[in-house]
């Protein structure tokens, strides 16, 4: 999907509104394993993901990476609690294949916003969206089973799982690469 598209189908922009976006709007691409973000940064940016997946986590005491979300095609990313607070960030956010992104500074966004009803009304719309994501996600690691988890994404981005490594699926699932197995052989 195209970010107009996005945009227009939001039905709060008008296209004068959608183009003042568009001007400010910085067409990136990331090959895979470049990082968005870095723990412990100040996120500057947020951006609308044309293409691609982002993998988006934390380190661990022991130094290990866990998964705090993915981020699919036609979807925001940044390090929201960072962008909006403007504190350091407390999770990385790294290209899991090639990836192309419209990316927005906080500056010019933070213009428009303070300028334009209709796009302040848009962007307190994605962040509401953002938070029902993230409650979601809440919820679904802590009430639903592995097998409803994987399900869940096999029915809603069955491409991802066709592209990304096992260890991974695991990761974003809450489970072990073993447990993801034993799921997988019994679904076959």
């Amino acid at each position: 999907m195209l970010l107009s598209e996005y945009f227009n189908s939001s039905e709060i922009l008008n296209e004068e509104d959608i183009q003042l976006l568009l001007s400010i709007c910085e067409t990136r691409i990331l090959e895979k394993e470049d990082l968005f973000i870095q723990e412990g940064e100040f996120c500057n940016e947020i951006a609308f993901v044309t293409s691609g997946y982002f993998h988006s986590y934390y380190t661990s005491k022991i130094q290990e990476e866990i998964t705090y979300c993915i981020v699919f095609p036609n979807d925001f990313v940044s390090a929201y609690s960072s962008f909006i607070s403007s504190q350091k960030s407390p999770i990385s956010i790294k290209a899991l294949s090639r990836v192309e992104i419209c990316v927005f500074s906080k500056n010019n966004l933070t213009s428009l916003v303070h300028t334009n009803p209709n796009i302040q009304r848009f962007f307190a719309m994605l962040n509401e969206k953002y938070l029902i994501k993230l409650e979601n996600r809440f919820f679904q690691l802590q009430k639903e089973d592995a097998n409803s988890r994987y399900t869940w994404l096999i029915e809603n981005h069955p491409e991802f799982i066709l592209k990304m490594p096992l260890k991974l699926i695991a990761s974003y699932l809450g489970i072990t690469p073993r447990h993801l197995s034993r799921i997988r052989a019994k679904m076959n």
